[in-house]
């Protein structure tokens, strides 16, 4: 890696660094409330999506009953993908809700942790990577997402943003 590729990186780091300062009590409690209905919509949407899902499975299974083994195994096999999407998209909104409750205590653990820059830090990796999901996930449904470059998600990675 490059310097002025290092110093990229850090950049866009140091930039969400900053978006991501600034919250008052009030508004650290507004948003604990939000993630809660957040995690309960996302809970019920799962479980809505699983049993869809599941009905649409058994109603192919159903429909080739009559047809050869090899052939059912083929049609579910279709059937399962038209669902990867779905699945994919549900990942990352609940990796993107992690995201947004580890800001949130960041925020109202702010002046009281000795290293909150490391924190800061490590959040803004994680928003790169979470980013970098949703490009793979817009891939998958045929939309594109501007790629960041390479050395940014490199970098994000080796400073641990990872779940």
């Amino acid at each position: 890696m490059t310097k002025p590729d290092m110093v990229l990186g850090a950049t866009v780091i140091l930039g969400i660094c900053l978006l991501l300062a600034g919250c008052d009590l009030g508004a650290v409690q507004a948003h604990y409330r939000a993630q809660t209905i957040v995690a309960g919509a996302l809970t019920v949407g799962g479980e809505v999506v699983t049993e869809a899902r599941t009905t649409a499975l058994v109603r192919v299974e159903q429909a080739n009953s009559f047809m050869p083994p090899e052939e059912r195994i083929v049609a579910l096999k279709i059937e399962r993908a038209n669902w990867e999407p779905v699945g994919a998209a549900l990942d990352a909104a609940r990796s993107a809700l992690s995201t947004w409750e580890t800001s949130t205590e960041t925020a109202e653990s702010a002046g009281a942790d000795e290293d909150l820059l490391g924190i800061l830090v490590r959040l803004a990796s994680r928003v790169i990577l979470l980013y970098d999901e949703a490009a793979r996930l817009a891939a998958t449904l045929g939309a594109d997402l501007p790629p960041l470059p390479e050395v940014v998600t490199s970098l994000a990675r080796s400073i641990g943003g990872g779940r």
